[in-house]
């Protein structure tokens, strides 16, 4: 609640109130949280122009960072304000190396994706095959049991035709 509360008054650029809510945030055990803290507690202080405090709090963060874009880019342009091009320049190179990755990532889901809809189409093509083939094989059957029954039909009429002929036959001699 106070994180939330905290990126509100971010928002509304009310600074002093926003680190005021980030501190009461209590750490816990999961570093990515209190990582998080320290990010939106180090953005707050940079905002404020407090450059010594934001580095303070962005050394604080111990895990993740590698993989935070906002994390390197604050980084650089604290460095950029303290005028040190060397460590700007290296964190500029984090920034960039993060958003390729990030960008190969996103590149590789969509090939996933792709791939994922070509299989999902071949399937269904397959599938609409089995069911024609299935229909066709009922169509067959069906006119094979309708051919049976109309043989079957015909034989009985037969034999039944054949009875009568005999009974007049029989009829006629008596």
């Amino acid at each position: 609640v106070y994180q939330n509360i905290g990126r509100a008054y971010s928002q509304l650029n009310k600074y002093d109130k926003s680190l005021s809510y980030y501190k009461r945030v209590p750490n816990v055990t999961n570093m990515y949280f209190n990582s998080n803290k320290n990010l939106l507690l180090a953005d707050g202080y940079f905002r404020l122009r407090k450059i010594d405090s934001t580095i303070v709090y962005l050394n604080m963060i111990n895990k993740y960072k590698d993989d935070n874009n906002y994390y390197s880019l604050l980084n650089m342009k604290v460095y950029e304000l303290k005028s040190n091009p060397v460590k700007a320049l290296y964190f500029a190179k984090r920034v960039i190396a993060i958003n390729d990755s990030i960008f190969n990532k996103n590149r590789e889901t969509s090939f996933a994706g792709l791939e994922k809809k070509y299989n999902y189409q071949s399937l269904k093509l397959k599938n609409q095959h089995l069911m024609l083939r299935n229909k066709h094989y009922t169509i067959t059957v069906l006119g094979l049991i309708l051919a049976f029954l109309g043989c079957f039909t015909l034989f009985l009429w037969w034999r039944n035709r054949e009875k009568k002929n005999i009974i007049n036959s029989q009829k006629s001699e008596l």
